[in-house]
C-alpha cells in the first residue's frame, strides 16, 4: 500500500528518549549523536535506544555506519573503527569535518584551508578556492563549499581543485546528497540545484 503525507507539522515528529546537542545521520540510516558532556552515542533501531560509544567528541559527521568521523575540543581528528568499537586518532587538526556516503572525508582547519583524506592522511587542496568557510560532502563526486562571501564552489575531481559556481554569492548554508543534489540557503530562502537537469 502507498500512503501520502498531506500535511506535516511539529506533531508529526516522534520524540526519542535521551538528550543530545548534535545529531547526524548516514546515507544508510545510521544515527549518531553527542550529548552535552561530549559523550558519543549511536541509535539502535531494534531497541529504540541509544548505545554509548566510549570517547569524547565536540562534533560528529556520518557517511554511513562504517564512515563515522569526529573532532574533539582540541580539534584532533578521530575515526570510528566498527570492528573494535573504538575511536582511532588520525594525525592532524581540523575545525570542521564532513563525510560522504561513500566514506569520502574533507575538512577545514583554523585558517579555513581545505583538506582531503586520501592515502591514509589529510592532504591540503589548493586552487581558486584555497579557503572555505564551510564544506559539504555527498560522495567523492559531490563536494561543495562556501567561501567567506557566501560564494559556492564545487570540487572538480578531474582538475583536482575547487571551481566557483558562477553568479553565486550571499549563501549561508549548503547540504548535498550522495548524487550531488544540492540545497543552499540565502537570505532565509532555500535554493535547490537539480544536478540531473
Amino acid at each position: 500500500a502507498i500512503g501520502r503525507v498531506s500535511f506535516i507539522n511539529f506533531e508529526s515528529f516522534t520524540q526519542i528518549g535521551g538528550q543530545l546537542v548534535q545529531v547526524a545521520i548516514g546515507a544508510d540510516g545510521s544515527v549518531w549523536g553527542i550529548n552535552g558532556g561530549q559523550q558519543t552515542y549511536t541509535y539502535n533501531v531494534n531497541t529504540g535506544g541509544w548505545t554509548n560509544i566510549p570517547g569524547e567528541l565536540a562534533t560528529i559527521s556520518v557517511g554511513s555506519a562504517t564512515a563515522v568521523w569526529g573532532l574533539n575540543n582540541g580539534h584532533q581528528i578521530y575515526k570510528y573503527d566498527p570492528s573494535s568499537t573504538a575511536w582511532t586518532n588520525i594525525p592532524g587538526e581540523l575545525n570542521s569535518i564532513a563525510v560522504g556516503a561513500d566514506g569520502d572525508v574533507w575538512g577545514l582547519n583554523s585558517n579555513s584551508s581545505i583538506y582531503h583524506y586520501s592515502g591514509g592522511s589529510f592532504n591540503e587542496v589548493g586552487g581558486t578556492a584555497a579557503t572555505l568557510s564551510s564544506i559539504a560532502v555527498g560522495s567523492a563526486g559531490a563536494v561543495y563549499g562556501l567561501n567567506g562571501n557566501g560564494s559556492i564552489y564545487w570540487y572538480n575531481p578531474g582538475g583536482g581543485y575547487f571551481q566557483w559556481v558562477a553568479n553565486s554569492n550571499g549563501f549561508t548554508q549548503l547540504a548535498v546528497g550522495v548524487v550531488g543534489d544540492l540545497w543552499a540557503i540565502k537570505g532565509g530562502v532555500a535554493y535547490h540545484y537539480d544536478v540531473l537537469h
